[in-house]
């Protein structure tokens, strides 16, 4: 059965008073855990000291020590000075767990006031979406407001889910960019050692870092590609020369054994420096993404805040 515009406006009232106070009792609840915590710390602490003043006691009330005690001190004064503290000691104790059973009492009936109150966040959405529908269908200048509101949200909501996928896509592009710029750097090291030392186990380390370089090639390809189409959607463009990556790679297609030492060496410095460049254009784009999704951000809580607004208005 539909609710008349009076009952959709009493169900938003009670909701909005409902959230209001769980929100309130849930401060109070995260106020009073740490306080709790600290309690609970101070207890201990007074039943460890709570225990050394009782064996103090015992040391002087009776056994082998309690002999020696009465031989060589006044047994009776400092037995009458361990009871006192003793006693001191148990007063702290007895006050400290008061006061921490006190501070668990008290979160136990927050917890249970807050699970009486139930899913006051559902109910709020709910007594809301009920509240737009009744206005919208009265129409006028509010319903209007509230009719072209939701069709904006419902656009700034698809946006931020675009930006959101561009910057994922951006991410793992710019972390295979890392990835090859680290083989490539260590295949330049092990060129170098190479022809410092024309060792075969040196040059064998440097072909197993061109070959792992050559594999991630074409995962970078890929990754940069998707990163291509996601920009695309929110009408950024790569440039040239990080969309023509392969092109500037050419040394992965390549066979080294027909190269000398110093022409690999060359190659794999031109390799590794355009890398970097791509990446710091990738590095940009997605710090231009970061931005616009913010900017984003703020024109759709805006929209919400308004939205809200129309909506409570009591």
């Amino acid at each position: 059965m539909d609710e008349t515009p009076r009952e959709a406006q009493g169900r938003l009232r009670v909701a909005l008073a409902a959230h209001e106070e769980r929100a309130r009792l849930v401060e109070m609840r995260d106020a009073l855990g740490p306080e709790l915590a600290d309690a609970e710390a101070e207890v201990g602490k007074l039943v460890l000291a709570l225990a050394a003043e009782r064996t103090d006691v015992r040391r002087y009330e009776a056994g082998a020590w309690s002999v020696v005690y009465g031989i060589v001190a006044d047994r009776e004064a400092r037995l009458r000075d361990e009871r006192q503290e003793a006693e001191q000691a148990e007063l702290r104790h007895a006050e400290a767990s008061t006061m921490r059973d006190r501070l668990r009492d008290e979160l136990a009936s927050l917890a249970a006031r807050i699970e009486a109150l139930g899913d006051t966040h559902a109910e709020l959405e709910a007594a809301r979406a009920a509240r737009h529908a009744e206005l919208v269908a009265q129409g006028g200048e509010v319903g209007e407001e509230l009719h072209a509101l939701a069709a904006e949200l419902d656009a700034a909501g698809a946006q931020l889910r675009t930006f959101d996928e561009s910057l994922i896509a951006g991410q793992r592009a710019h972390a295979s960019l890392t990835q090859l710029i680290d083989v490539l750097s260590s295949a330049r090291n092990w060129g170098v050692a190479d022809i410092l030392t024309d060792s075969l186990p040196v040059s064998f380390a440097k072909r197993n870092r061109l070959d792992a370089a050559r594999e991630l090639v074409g995962s970078v390809q890929l990754d940069l590609a998707a990163f291509h189409r996601e920009l695309e959607l929110v009408s950024i463009a790569l440039e040239a020369e990080v969309e023509g990556l392969a092109d500037y790679l050419r040394f992965a297609d390549v066979w080294f054994d027909a190269f000398s030492d110093y022409a690999v060496q060359e190659r794999i410095a031109d390799a590794l420096h355009t890398t970097r460049t791509v990446q710091a254009e990738v590095t940009g784009l997605v710090a231009r993404l970061q931005w616009q999704r913010a900017s984003a951000t703020e024109r759709c809580e805006a929209l919400t805040q308004r939205r809200l607004a129309l909506i409570d208005r009591r």
